[in-house]
């Protein structure tokens, strides 16, 4: 039962672990949800995270929407938050909403926010959204619907296309002598492909570099061949004619080998004498083998 347990846990431990770790599509649903410790979702190939909301007593998040933007351009994804059952007035009301969006296999570099609403009676609505808070890294866009200015409101902004982003949107609905009403809050992120890595095919400069620094231990290498071979042969020369000798000798009569070996060390010795080479181990060898011959024949 133990093994059982065991085999069990290591197969679906990493099934467990994949699950929680890949994050659900983003539906539309309340902000409560979207507020749940370690809560994350995608749109597209973006992931929304670490969401936030500081807002006074008598606004809850259950009566704020949140869900994937509807019909958002090619290239663009974002969120959109309806806020038309909570942020009206008067007299006023400050909300702020944060969250972190991440994009993968691609790089956000353009930011756009649109609001909706209704004003009237000198009030005003406002929203002033930081992008790479806390220090607005990235910039800030302003958006507000004064009294003559319609019902909505967008601004955007391109920066350093970057993988992640930090939100923060502070909201401000003042309604004055009259009201104020904001509906939806619509947040777009569009993206840009990284460039590929630069290639490690080599330059053609390289190849030339590479091409006659190859010829020139080339070379080098024949050149100490030869040399090596000269030395060799000044050095070493006779003492291979006198084993040519001696193995040619072994066919002639002992008389005429005595004397052919008798006159090529001779020779060599008097070569040997008059230059600074050593003179060669055979040599004192075929004295004395000479000498004996001469006694015995005595």
């Amino acid at each position: 039962m133990r093994k059982v347990f065991l085999i069990a846990v290591l197969l679906g431990g990493p099934l467990l672990w994949a699950s929680e770790v890949q994050a659900a599509p983003c539906v539309s649903t309340t902000y409560d949800v979207y507020l749940a410790s370690g809560f994350s979702c995608t749109v597209g190939d973006q992931t929304y995270s670490s969401f936030s909301l500081d807002a006074p007593a008598n606004i809850s998040a259950s009566l704020i929407t949140v869900g994937p933007a509807p019909n958002a351009p090619p290239g663009n994804f974002g969120l959109l938050f309806n806020t038309s059952n909570v942020l009206s007035a008067p007299p006023s009301t400050d909300i702020t909403l944060d969250f972190a969006v991440t994009a993968t296999g691609a790089l956000i570099n353009d930011a756009s926010v649109t609001i909706t609403g209704a004003v009237s009676g000198g009030g005003n609505i406002e929203l002033t959204e930081c992008l790479g808070a806390p220090d607005c890294d990235f910039g800030t866009l302003r958006v507000q619907i004064p009294e003559s200015g319609g019902v909505g409101s967008t601004a955007h902004t391109t920066f350093t296309p970057t993988s992640s982003l930090s939100i923060t949107k502070d909201t401000l609905v003042f309604a004055g002598l009259g009201t104020a009403r904001l509906d939806t809050i619509l947040e777009l992120f569009s993206e840009v492909t990284p460039p590929p890595p630069p290639s490690n095919v080599p330059e053609p400069a390289s190849l030339v570099l590479l091409g006659s620094a190859l010829i020139g231990f080339a070379a080098i290498r024949g050149r100490k061949r030869i040399v090596i071979g000269r030395l060799g042969r000044k050095r070493y020369g006779h003492q291979r004619n006198f084993r040519r000798a001696q193995e040619r000798t072994p066919a002639l009569p002992l008389s005429a080998r005595l004397k052919a070996v008798s006159w090529t060390s001779r020779r060599r010795v008097r070569r040997a004498q008059g230059s600074a080479i050593p003179l060669p181990q055979p040599h004192l060898h075929t004295s004395k083998f000479l000498k004996g011959v001469a006694l015995s024949s005595v």
